[in-house]
């Protein structure tokens, strides 16, 4: 199955609220050269383009998501990892290189063989909201979702698996929604997609300041990327080419407009949210998208 419009529309709806709270809202802390530790179940097997299959040895930080979005300036954008002083980026050539990828949204390292003798570091922006596309109920997500550590806290760290889901985060969930003619007899309709983002904050502060650059983008205009155009590999991963938001939302010859954005803070003492963390701060943002389409 291709992408349809409706997957582009979420896809680039991550993409640039992504882009828009950590630029507007700084959101994402600096590290320089921390450690990454090697995951559990550390054999995984992925497809390359050519349906060629390689047995990766996975290494990872102990937080989920890392910024690639180079329009980021101040933040230190992860390119590479420093094997025993010696500083190696990815190639996408999993024969001779070590270092395959990163997964930036995963906070993790692919390499084509063992590093359990050499120390691995990296230099990199953790973001202060992982930002996820999810099915889930709400409430499973306000329940069930683990803490994330503070990169400014010294702790007994381990790499986090893909299983393991951590907030402060925001996941968004398509809502569904409608197709509107625009005119008797006309095959251009007024597509309406319903997308609601549950934010998880770990204060009220940092709740009220991700809702309020979610609020503000309001009758934005959102650039519909394509898929195949975006520079990662078949799994989301980044193999050196650089990937810039402002560029590529730039180049998007398709266009939608974010209509309307409403705000509902959760109140924890509510029916059916007895069981969240006490540290979740947390609020729906419901987004009303529109652009156009055709009936075919």
């Amino acid at each position: 199955m291709i992408a349809q419009y409706e997957n582009k529309i979420m896809s680039s709806m991550l993409l640039y609220l992504d882009n828009q709270i950590c630029s507007k809202g700084e959101a994402y802390t600096n590290l320089t050269d921390h450690p990454i530790y090697p995951i559990d179940s550390n054999s995984e097997v992925y497809h390359s383009s050519n349906l060629t299959t390689y047995d990766f040895h996975l290494y990872a930080l102990p937080f989920k998501q890392i910024i690639i979005d180079e329009s980021i300036t101040s933040a230190n954008i992860c390119k590479g990892v420093t094997i025993d002083g010696s500083y190696s980026t990815p190639q996408n050539n999993p024969v001779n290189d070590p270092l395959n990828c990163i997964l930036h949204h995963k906070g993790q390292f692919l390499f084509t063989e063992s590093q359990a003798s050499n120390t691995l570091t990296v230099t990199c922006a953790v973001k202060d909201f992982n930002i996820y596309i999810s099915s889930k109920f709400e409430e499973d997500l306000l329940t069930k979702t683990n803490y994330q550590l503070n990169p400014s806290v010294n702790q007994t760290l381990a790499g986090l698996s893909d299983q393991t889901e951590t907030f402060p985060a925001i996941f968004l969930k398509n809502m569904g929604g409608e197709n509107q003619a625009l005119s008797i007899g006309s095959r251009n309709h007024n597509v309406i997609t319903r997308v609601r983002a549950v934010v998880m904050a770990d204060s009220a502060f940092n709740l009220d300041a991700v809702c309020n650059i979610l609020k503000n983008t309001k009758e934005d205009e959102l650039s519909i990327l394509e898929p195949n155009n975006l520079p990662f590999n078949s799994i989301g991963g980044y193999t050196g080419v650089i990937y810039d938001y402002s560029i590529e939302s730039a180049a998007a010859t398709e266009k939608a407009t974010i209509w309307n954005v409403s705000v509902t803070r959760l109140n924890p003492n509510s029916s059916g949210l007895k069981n969240l963390h006490a540290e979740v701060h947390s609020a729906f943002v419901d987004f009303e998208v529109h652009g156009i389409g055709k009936n075919t």
